[in-house]
Order: structure tokens, then sequence, then C-alpha cells
């Protein structure tokens, strides 16, 4: 049995790893299909690729990770941080055969969301009234395909009378009803962004942070 090897490119952070005779995986959720990486705390998404189209019947098992069937692709689940190994059994061969893929696992980072291009922290009010929507930031998920779809978010404030206040969007949108809160907000006064609601492609929620910006003076 050839022994399958991972080459660790230290300097860009990237896995790739040599397919066996017969098999290749493929990491759908990546930007790079061939990187051999899977996040911790969401579901990856992976295809297996059969060199012999008539070669097909393998038991698939893994170690470290949860894997299912979904349609034509399998999706998996880190449990070890460490390192997750998917082992394919060759039911036509006379002996027994495993091949085996090593991931490499990383902590899945949440998105952030933003506003005129800023990451929390001060910002100015008119700047704000102009913005029409909260974008992602992604730099933090650099190997993900950025196919990404905001369904939601809060607002939150407090208001002069010192009530706390939660206004809350359907889409990535900026409500009208959360432009005049920005608007009614002091200087230095803090609003948050929070409870984002992110789903993938494949319709799955996505870990957000909250982030607090705060009203500069005109």
């Amino acid at each position: 049995m050839k022994a399958v090897v991972i080459i660790l490119l230290l300097s860009t952070n990237v896995a790739f790893a040599q397919q066996t005779n017969n098999i290749k995986v493929k990491c759908l959720n990546l930007i790079n299909e061939d990187t051999t990486i899977l996040y911790t705390g969401i579901n990856n998404y992976i295809k297996i690729v059969y060199g012999n189209p008539n070669d097909t019947d393998y038991t698939i098992s893994i170690i470290g990770g949860i894997i299912k069937k979904q349609k034509n692709h399998y999706i998996i689940n880190v449990k070890d941080p460490n390192r997750v190994t998917l082992l394919l059994k060759n039911n036509n061969s006379e002996l027994p055969k495993t091949e085996k893929i090593f991931f490499f696992i990383k902590p899945f980072q949440p998105l952030i969301p933003m506003l005129c291009n800023t990451i929390g922290g001060h910002i100015k009010r008119n700047e704000l009234l102009k913005e029409e929507k909260i974008i992602l930031h992604y730099s933090k998920a650099e190997y993900l395909k950025k196919q990404f779809a905001i369904s939601g978010f809060k607002l939150v404030y407090t208001d002069n009378e010192g009530n706390t206040k939660e206004l809350k969007s359907n889409s990535e949108a900026l409500t009208n009803e959360q432009k005049e809160a920005i608007e009614s907000l002091l200087p230095e006064q803090k609003f948050y962004i929070e409870d984002v609601e992110i789903h993938d492609t494949y319709g799955n929620r996505i870990p957000s942070k909250n982030v607090a910006f705060i009203i500069d003076a005109e």
C-alpha cells in the first residue's frame, strides 16, 4: 500500500494531499478544493473522486470525526482537533486493502460584520447614515468560499432614557428604524451589531461575532 503524503507549506499555511492510485478527495467548501483542510465547528463538504469509475465499491469510515452521505457528496464534522483520517476499504480487492486520506484541521473563526468597511470602533455618523447594509470580513476564513448570505441581524443600543433597545433587520440591509436610531445617538455613544444570521450555500448556519461601534462627532 502506498502511503498518502501530506505536504505542509508553512509559508502559505496550505496543506495538500497526494491522491492515492484510485482515489482523490475534494473539499467542496474551500477555495482550492484540493486543499485538504477541515474546520472545527462547521459542516465540511467533501467529494470522493474514484480513478476507476467501475471500481467504486468502498466501505467508508472515519477516525476523529463523523461522516454522513448526502446526495453526491459527504459531510464531515471534526471531533478530534488534531487529526482526522478518512478510511476507504476496497471491497473488490482479493486482499483487504484500505486507503487513508489525512486532513489538516483548523478552528473556524466566526465571520465579522462590518459597517463602512470598519470592524467595530469609532465611526462617523454621517458615513453611517449613508451606509445601506452590513458586510462580512473574511480574513480569518481565507480558505472558505465566500458564498455566504446574511438573512438578518440586530442593532442594539441604549436610548436617551437608559433603556436597551433591539432593532431587527430581516436581511443584510439597515432598516429605516435602525438608521433613525443611529441618528439619535450622541457622540461617543455605543451601539452593537449582534446575532448576525449567516448561511452558507448549503443552508447551514455559520457562526459570527458581535461587534461594537462608537459614534464619532461630526
